[in-house]
């Protein structure tokens, strides 16, 4: 797995709390909240070694998937020197319908250049309908993520709201990527900074979106590539209303349930709600797919489950009001069959406790 339980409410209690305090400071201004309903989700994990992903549609280029750490993940080039060519490679998203009114991306990128020579670019199938074979020039307006700078670029051309330029890769460095759409209005964020923030944004609504890839020499990586119809919500107010809430806002290390960064906006909403409730009483369930085996899978959830508790009572909230259970891949919320079945049943519930006497 490569988040383990993408979803609800969980943290890394393994770091000291001063290491906490860090990561939660560097992320505090960081509103993403991705969607709750996976329309499209690729880890990569179950392509073999040097092929092209099935779930994806080439278009053309250097494209295949490697290992790289401990996960697989898509690159583009070969080269490993200045005298090795590196390349280009374009590809196709096809999604179930055409994108809702809101949604969310995510996804992941890297270069083994020193140099950091290497550029992203998103745009829809509206924007085109012949997506150059070139890999070379996408069409306005356009998602872009490059050496110097990152940002949207608008339907008339020059202009786009981009990052400052420092604000780039550094080389064998992940950079996270995550944009959050509401009708016309846009915003992206890299590494937990807001890079746009556009009001009207022309994006075409389509069935299919185009990804180009290209880096000058060695090697451009991309990982978790992720898709969900939402956004942000009020957690009381669902938790009133349901009686439980799923979310898919936290981050994780793959088998285990070592925090990511940018799951501190759902955090420290979880915080927020209890501690503007005080009579509020949770329970945090772990759930997983069925990847692994149960003897791996139930306690990865209970951890998970526990390190959720261990984060909000290390943030002042009282360890009698919370309670953490890890079942596994026992409850499904969706088939195990596809990766985006999988990626929903990787997740956290939250569950409002009845107190007695209540």
């Amino acid at each position: 797995m490569k988040y383990g339980i993408y979803v609800a409410l969980l943290i890394l209690f393994a770091l000291p709390a001063a290491a906490q305090d860090d990561a939660d400071a560097v992320w505090a201004n960081y509103d993403f909240v991705p969607g709750d309903t996976i329309l499209f989700y690729h880890d990569f994990e179950g392509t073999r070694t040097g092929n092209f992903p099935s779930r994806i549609d080439y278009i053309a280029g250097t494209l295949d998937v490697v290992e790289l750490g401990d996960n697989k993940v898509l690159r583009v080039g070969e080269g490993t020197s200045e005298s090795e060519p590196g390349g280009k490679g374009c590809f196709t998203i096809p999604l179930p319908d055409t994108l809702p009114e809101r949604y969310t991306i995510e996804f992941r990128v890297r270069t083994s250049d020193p140099l950091v020579r290497a550029e992203y670019t998103l745009f829809s199938d509206g924007s085109d309908d012949t997506p150059d074979t070139r890999c070379n020039y996408p069409p306005n307006p356009h998602v872009f993520v490059g050496r110097h700078e990152q940002g949207l670029q608008l339907p008339g051309g020059y202009g786009a709201s981009k990052a400052a330029a420092n604000a780039g890769f550094e080389q064998n460095e992940w950079m996270h990527i995550a944009i959050a759409v509401d009708g016309p209005y846009w915003k992206m964020y890299v590494d937990g900074e807001r890079v746009s923030n556009v009001p009207k944004y022309d994006f075409p609504r389509a069935d299919k979106l185009h990804f180009f890839m290209t880096v000058y020499r060695y090697s451009a990586f991309l990982d978790d590539l992720r898709i969900a119809q939402g956004g942000p919500r009020s957690l009381y107010d669902d938790l009133m209303a349901d009686g439980f809430v799923i979310t898919q806002g936290i981050y994780f290390d793959t088998g285990k349930a070592t925090l990511k960064p940018h799951s501190t906006p759902t955090l420290l909403e979880l915080v927020a709600t209890m501690e503007e409730h005080p009579d509020l009483h949770l329970r945090i369930e772990g759930h997983t797919d069925n990847t692994g085996s149960d003897a791996i899978n139930e306690p990865l959830s209970q951890d998970r489950a526990e390190a959720v508790v261990a984060y909000l009572t290390g943030r002042g909230i009282a360890a009698d009001r919370l309670e953490a259970v890890g079942y596994g891949a026992e409850r499904p919320v969706a088939s195990n069959d596809s990766s985006e079945g999988r990626a929903q049943n990787r997740r956290v519930e939250v569950h409002v406790m009845e107190q007695e006497g209540g």
